[in-house]
Parts: structure tokens; sequence; C-alpha cells
């Protein structure tokens, strides 16, 4: 672990990152772009495009971007493929504040098990919600929508 942290360092010392302010994009496409020679990128860039958007942010940037299925897309398709009322997630009134305030992302059945869910399927989708938690991060509380894609 400590070398995946010193050869980390040295990439950021490198690009200069030690001497200028770098934004919450520019720090996780330097950390993507460290990742992508590892056998368990697709995870690991899963993880990132989860903890992106359960500190609240809407979109993902480019760099982490699905080209097969963005996030706006994903919502559109479950608007129109989830039933009616879906237990525990919303009602017939509810429904379209529900989809309108959330952000959804599909995650593969490996990155799901890290995430601490056990799924049957390939991948499932988690749904971002607007509240955040009662703690001190106060993330965006999350859910497990359905496993089918």
């Amino acid at each position: 672990m400590s070398l995946f942290f010193s050869s980390l360092s040295r990439r950021l010392f490198q690009q200069g990152y030690y001497w200028k302010a770098a934004t919450q994009e520019t720090l996780s496409s330097i950390l993507l772009a460290h990742l992508q020679l590892r056998a368990d990128f697709p995870v690991l860039r899963d993880l990132l495009c989860y903890d992106w958007l359960r500190c609240g942010h809407r979109f993902l940037p480019d760099h982490l971007k699905d080209e097969n299925l963005g996030v706006d897309t994903l919502r559109k398709r479950l608007f129109h493929q989830l039933p009616e009322t879906l237990a525990g997630c919303y009602d017939k009134s509810d429904r379209t504040f529900f989809f309108k305030k959330s952000v959804f992302y599909h995650f593969s059945r490996e990155s799901l098990h890290h995430m601490g869910y056990e799924v049957r399927s390939a991948q499932g989708i988690i749904r971002f919600s607007p509240e955040r938690e009662k703690n001190v991060l106060r993330l965006h509380r999350v859910q497990l929508i359905t496993e089918e894609v």
C-alpha cells in the first residue's frame, strides 16, 4: 500500500500539484489516471463514481462519465421502466419528484459488493437521494433501486 501512495505522491509532485490548489475534479482525474493500469481498475473507477455522487454532485465529471449510459439517460430509462409505485422508494403522488431530484448510477456486482450490497445479477442501480445523512460527513443517502438494467 505504501508503494501506491509513494508513486501517487511522485506523480502529484511531477505535475506540480504540491504548489498549486487542485480542484476535486483535478485530483480525481489524477487518481483515476494513476489507477488505470491496475487489474481492479473497473471496480476502483466505480468506487470513485460512487464517492463523487455520494458527496452530492448531480453529474459526473468528463473523466468519470460512462460513454454507454449517462446519468440523465439512465434516469429517463428508469422513469419509463419502473412501476407507478415502488415500495420503500415512492408512491404514485411523489414519483415525479423522486425521479427529478434523484441521481441514478449503475454499478457492477463486484463494485456493489465492496459497497456492502449483495446482488444476484451482473449489476445494480444505486439511487443517490437529495437528502443527507444526519452525521458528521452529511453524505447523501443511497439506496439500491434495482438489480436489473
